[in-house]
């Protein structure tokens, strides 16, 4: 071996501790979401063909007064490219009246449209259909929020125009009205739920006594517990940002005792069976937002009584009635001489 590629292989081993983290890198995901708001939206109506309602403060969709009114949607979606987990994708639609239950049409727009030129006359075909809205009946003026879940035509992408429109086109008087962006609430809008993931790295704490718990990979033990005994649980816990839980339950799965282990580093706490019986151990991290940590634990029985299963008054009452009968055959003994 030259000596050259020595001095190499002597440096790569001086750098192994720095390579190698003292602990376990765990990938963290905190469920996170954004809204955007529609960009573009109009309503066309085919009794006024060549008039533009672009800039109207609400839009209609149906069928009133023997004319047919569309909608159309337009969202950028520029913001969710720097979303890596996208899990859902929502669209929100505000409506405040609407006289009768009815279906609203959803279709996916693949043609350019302007907000403020376009007419019934100029207006994009409604392309593919995707989905149907129920809408209830509203005549209290008072806004209510209906959803449609449109992850599918929706992520992957950088824009996407939607159309609205009334599923029976033949029932009179079929419409309702919905909040524009240009009115005075919130219009349509989409609801982008994502994961917003990082690593953290989860030092191991020196010892062999230490327990390993994950939101997925709890701990579980059990304890044979004697009626009207006391226990006391004695724990550490590796660090305080995480919410654990140490839960005692019955074979009905019934939670006799939970204790918060995240609010001390270290910490003790008793607990008293009620009877005798086997009591299931389980500590837990949250399942959501937590990530591993190590936790340390014993427990041990302090029950005061010094014979197991009976009651410091009952033992007490049989040691009088002992006595008791001594002292009359005593007095018996006496009075035979």
């Amino acid at each position: 071996m030259g000596k050259k590629n020595f001095i190499l292989i002597f440096i790569f081993l001086l750098s192994l501790p720095i390579l190698i983290p003292d602990g376990n890198a765990e990938e963290i995901c905190d469920p996170e979401s954004i809204t955007i708001s529609c960009s573009e939206d109009a309503y066309v109506t085919q009794n006024n063909p060549d008039t533009n309602y672009g800039m109207a403060s609400s839009f209609v969709v149906g069928t009133k007064n023997d004319d047919l009114y569309e909608a159309f949607l337009y969202f950028d979606l520029t913001e969710m490219a720097l979303l890596e987990d996208i899990t859902s994708i929502t669209l929100i639609l505000p409506i405040y009246y609407a006289p009768r239950a009815m279906e609203i049409d959803v279709y996916l727009i693949t043609e350019t449209w302007d907000e403020y030129s376009i007419t019934y006359n100029t207006k994009p075909s409604l392309g593919d259909y995707y989905n149907s809205l129920s809408i209830g009946i509203h005549t209290s003026y008072f806004t209510t929020t209906y959803e449609l879940d449109i992850t599918d035509i929706a992520k992957g992408k950088s824009e996407i125009s939607l159309g609205l429109q009334t599923a029976d086109t033949s029932n009179s008087n079929h419409y309702i009205h919905a909040d524009s962006k240009d009115g005075f609430s919130t219009g349509a809008r989409l609801e982008v739920d994502y994961l917003e993931c990082y690593e953290v790295d989860i030092p191991i704490p020196e010892g062999d006594d230490w327990i390993e718990i994950c939101p997925l990979n709890p701990y579980e033990d059990f304890l044979n517990a004697k009626s009207d005994h006391t226990y006391k649980f004695s724990y550490e816990v590796s660090n305080t940002d995480q919410k654990i839980r140490f839960g005692i339950s019955d074979s009905n799965d019934n939670y006799l005792h939970i204790q918060k282990l995240d609010e001390n580093l270290k910490g003790t706490f008793t607990f008293t069976a009620e009877k005798t019986e086997t009591l299931f151990i389980l500590i837990s991290v949250d399942l959501f937002t937590g990530h591993c940590v190590y936790v340390k634990f014993s427990y041990s029985d302090i029950t005061t009584n010094s014979i197991p299963g009976y009651n410091p008054l009952i033992l007490f009452s049989c040691i009088l009635l002992g006595m008791i009968i001594i002292f009359m055959k005593k007095s018996t003994t006496k009075l035979k001489f």
